[in-house]
């Protein structure tokens, strides 16, 4: 009789055990169903209320990485999706996460010219000297686009200054350009003149191609950018690394404005 009495114990333990190992389960198996994936979704979808709901159920995953070491803040960056970006900030998302690549959120978002995010990712902290495997840097995203400065990239790029953007940078992978030469490349005048003002830049330094920031200046027919280099201490004698003065150098570019400038105030020079 105790024997039965025994086994009919154990054999209720065992249930209660297996009960309760199945219901552990069940709750363990609820509290992980909210997947990356699903956040990626409701990122694409930007839908922040969603969003906010799942990542409350498991605040585990606001630190989780994707298999190219991007992060949620990354994800919502290159979809454009800023208010969800704001939201994983201000929650304390790792904002110097760094791709394989060593892309970093904060180039995505001057890349993608993200103002209100940039200055507040520079506030939580992002490093503005990071440079990618390719060259490029937050400073020079600002600068990037081949037209004429806007008012909101050149605060960018003063606002990056600022903060500690190292202006002397020389990106080797980009032709040994410094921001001067990238900033006339661009037809960044204002920006160019900014550098120039603050006094960053060797004016002798050449790029790749062997030409000084006079020189590219020249190349593109920018008298603008000519005179202000001159006005600047720029050499006049200088000659690129194929050996080309600025004379012969205007004449090879057709750059009729800076030629009919530099014969009437340089000649005899």
């Amino acid at each position: 009789m105790i024997r039965i009495l025994t086994l009919s114990f154990l054999l209720l333990f065992n249930l209660g055990e297996v009960l309760s190992i199945t219901c552990y389960k069940k709750i363990s198996s609820n509290a992980h169903s909210i997947s990356p994936k699903r956040l990626v979704k409701q990122i694409k979808q930007g839908d922040l209320v969603s969003f906010q709901k799942s990542l409350q159920s498991d605040s585990t995953l606001l630190n989780h990485r994707f298999k190219d070491s991007s992060n949620l803040l990354m994800v919502a960056l290159k979809h454009n999706k800023t208010e969800i970006a704001k939201y994983l900030i201000e929650k304390g998302i790792e904002v110097n996460i760094e791709t394989k690549k060593h892309i970093t959120p904060l180039l995505i978002s001057t890349r993608l010219r993200q103002y209100d995010i940039t200055k507040l990712l520079v506030k939580n902290g992002a490093s503005i000297n990071v440079e990618a495997d390719y060259g490029e840097t937050p400073l020079r995203n600002s600068m990037q686009l081949f037209e004429p400065d806007s008012k909101d990239d050149v605060e960018l790029f003063k606002f990056l200054i600022s903060n500690g953007a190292d202006v002397k940078h020389i990106c080797e992978r980009c032709c040994s350009s410094s921001y001067l030469i990238t900033a006339i490349s661009s037809y960044k005048n204002e920006m160019a003149i900014y550098l120039l003002d603050i006094g960053v830049d060797s004016l002798e330094h050449k790029s790749c191609r062997g030409f000084t920031a006079l020189h590219l200046a020249i190349s593109f027919d920018n008298l603008e950018l000519v005179m202000y280099l001159l006005k600047k201490g720029a050499n006049i004698n200088s000659k690129t690394s194929q050996g080309l003065t600025v004379f012969e150098l205007a004449r090879r570019y057709n750059a009729g404005e800076v030629m009919l400038y530099l014969e009437n105030n340089y000649c005899d020079k």
